[in-house]
């Protein structure tokens, strides 16, 4: 059903690059990511407070070459105010995490550890 639709978008990339005679890749990646950006960013609504996906997409620009890399990995997302955990599995199956904190998470926790702002809270 979408094949045809997808193609017709595709001829019509593929025909502006070559009328603008666009040669360079990191330009040609730049302006495929941009595509994908304006589309994702008409049709997602950005006031979620928790964001949670069973995989994800990876997206890279090879520096070397400019060519624009997608691909789909099975790992787990969790994103919320306080940063963004990813979830998979190492080499050998176990369970394996990578956290990214925000600034404000950070700050919380050396808070509670006694580590922030020498100032009382109460006046």
């Amino acid at each position: 059903m979408y094949k045809d639709f997808i193609g017709n978008i595709t001829s019509e990339v593929m025909d502006f690059i070559n009328e603008k005679q666009i040669k360079d890749s990191f330009e040609i990646a730049n302006l495929i990511r941009s595509i994908f950006d304006d589309i994702s960013n008409k049709l997602t609504k950005n006031n979620e407070d928790l964001i949670l996906a069973e995989n994800i997409v990876v997206e890279v620009i090879n520096k070397d070459s400019g060519n624009l890399y997608r691909r789909y990995l099975e790992i787990k997302y969790l994103e919320n105010n306080n940063g963004l955990i990813l979830e998979g599995e190492d080499l050998s199956g176990k369970d394996s995490k990578i956290v990214f904190m925000s600034e404000s998470a950070i700050l919380k926790i050396k808070d509670l550890q006694g580590m922030g702002l020498n100032k009382p809270r109460c006046k």
